[in-house]
Formats: structure tokens, C-alpha cells, sequence
């Protein structure tokens, strides 16, 4: 039973969740209600992690969920997650 294919959540993610160094500023930036921002996961955070298939998608921040974590929506999708805010990217118009 050696070579059996893992199918969980986080199977052959190596290089989409890479880790990247994750400073002070990345962890205390706000996001205001209505801005664009696309979904870029950190592997070295865990928490609040999204899953794999919202990877590189834009979304609009609804609200804020307690003290790190954002409710996003995707229209084109019908949508929404709660993701913490190391994982976020604001867009630049």
C-alpha cells in the first residue's frame, strides 16, 4: 500500500502554497469594504487558509470577520469566503 495517490486538501500543492516570509506590515495592513483584492495564498501561515480553487481569483472585501479575517465575495463564482488577511492582495486599478 506504498504508492497510494494522496487526494486530501492540500495534495500537490508544492509550489502553489510556497512559504513566504511574512513581515509585521503584512499582518497589521487594513483592507476598506468595496476594494478589489485577489487571493494569493502564504504558506507559512496556516490559518485562515483559502482553498486551492480561489487561487489567483479577484473578489470584493464585504466585511470584516473579527480581528484578521475578511469576508469575501465572488460574483462571477456566487461565492463566499472567509480568509485571513496574509493570504490577500489588494488590486491596483
Amino acid at each position: 500500500m506504498a504508492n497510494k495517490k494522496p487526494k486530501g486538501p492540500m495534495a500537490n500543492t508544492r509550489d502553489s502554497f510556497k512559504g513566504k516570509k511574512l513581515t509585521v506590515e503584512q499582518r497589521l495592513k487594513e483592507l476598506s469594504v468595496g476594494s478589489k483584492v485577489v487571493v494569493k495564498a502564504n504558506g507559512r501561515y496556516q490559518k485562515g487558509m483559502p482553498a486551492r480553487r480561489f487561487l489567483g481569483k479577484i473578489g470584493t472585501v464585504d466585511e470584516k470577520v473579527g480581528q484578521a479575517s475578511y469576508m469575501l465575495s465572488f460574483p462571477r463564482l456566487k461565492k463566499t469566503i472567509i480568509v485571513d488577511i496574509e493570504h490577500l492582495k489588494e488590486v491596483k486599478d
